[in-house]
């Protein structure tokens, strides 16, 4: 239903291999981790109701990326080769079950390799009238 049930939740604090982080709880008992640097607003399939709020959790998970120094193709230019470095991600909890972490699109692009269920990403971005992102239409998973 598109009233659903996102204000039937509450925050949460959950022990995890990175250290005690803040979660939402559902009813059903699922949760979940905001693993990204902002809190994030869900929205409805409507793209205008604000469902509830994802609290920042403690944990931001990053990849460290590096940029090696290639030929210039534009003379004058740099040019690097980006490489990302998914075995040394900090701040990603080690699976539990019925909890699901929501990191960045670049994190998850780079997390790919691991097949981890449990990784989300927000879903449709929900911007004001200036472009500033403001918003997800809930929640997405990364293929």
């Amino acid at each position: 239903s598109q009233k659903g049930h996102a204000n039937m939740l509450r925050n949460l604090t959950i022990n995890t291999s990175v250290g005690p982080l803040v979660g939402i709880a559902a009813e059903n008992g699922v949760v979940y981790i905001n693993g990204t640097p902002h809190a994030l607003t869900m929205y409805g399939y409507d793209k205008q109701t604000p469902l509830c709020v994802i609290p920042l959790s403690g944990t931001v998970v990053r990849v460290p990326d590096e940029y090696q120094p290639l030929p210039e193709t534009f003379p004058g230019i740099p040019e690097t080769l980006n490489i990302n470095h998914p075995d040394q991600c900090i701040g990603l909890p080690d699976p539990i079950p019925g909890v699901f972490i929501i990191v960045s699109r670049v994190a998850a692009e780079a997390l790919k390799i691991y097949h981890r269920p449990d990784i989300r990403v927000p879903g449709e971005p929900i911007r004001d009238r200036t472009g500033i992102q403001i918003g997800a239409v809930g929640i997405s998973h990364y293929a």
